[in-house]
């Protein structure tokens, strides 16, 4: 939901990013674009050190925070609370979407992690040309779908993430529709 008062809007559309759809869980990504405030919050530390840029792609353009150093091309992420293992394979796809559809050939992708207030930074290694397109054949299949691909539920990133999600009775009800509950658990 966008806010109403002009500084917030402005805030609010000067920050945000187009996250790349295949990236995370798509059915989120598709049904509830819009980004919450956290979101934002991080672009910001993100547009401290980094440079907007956009990365065009056959499923749509998006958006991510890169800067360059003695390494080269850095992409940036930012991240609240505890390292996450999906962390690093959430980056493996980026750097391939980025080494895929763009002539941008990062270095690393780093995480800025904020957790109780202290700040950490920890690098992923971009994927080799092969496994890059490895990693974005799997993650085109089934795109874009109707509905489009999830998340497995019974993994520790669906008990993480799925109760907070803005798309999840729409995800429950695809799931239903389609008989897609054989991985569901309590969440």
């Amino acid at each position: 939901m966008k806010p109403s008062d002009p500084l917030l809007l402005r805030l609010t559309e000067q920050l945000a990013l187009r996250h790349p759809p295949l990236v995370g869980c798509p059915r989120q990504n598709v049904w509830a674009p819009e980004r919450a405030w956290r979101y934002v919050r991080g672009n910001a530390v993100l547009s401290a050190i980094g440079t907007k840029l956009t990365i065009s792609a056959p499923f749509g353009a998006f958006d991510i925070y890169a800067t360059r150093d003695d390494r080269g091309w850095i992409v940036l992420q930012f991240r609240g609370g505890e390292w996450r293992p999906w962390f690093e394979d959430d980056a493996k796809l980026l750097g391939a979407l980025i080494l895929l559809y763009s002539d941008l050939r990062p270095s690393q992708i780093a995480f800025i992690l904020e957790n109780r207030g202290a700040l950490t930074a920890r690098y992923i290694s971009p994927p080799e040309a092969d496994d890059a397109r490895r990693l974005v054949a799997d993650a085109l299949a089934g795109w874009p779908g109707d509905p489009p691909p999830r998340i497995a539920k019974n993994t520790p990133r669906a008990r993480v993430l799925c109760p907070y999600c803005p798309a999840y009775t729409r995800c429950q009800a695809a799931d239903l529709e389609t008989g897609a509950t054989g991985d569901w658990v309590d969440l």
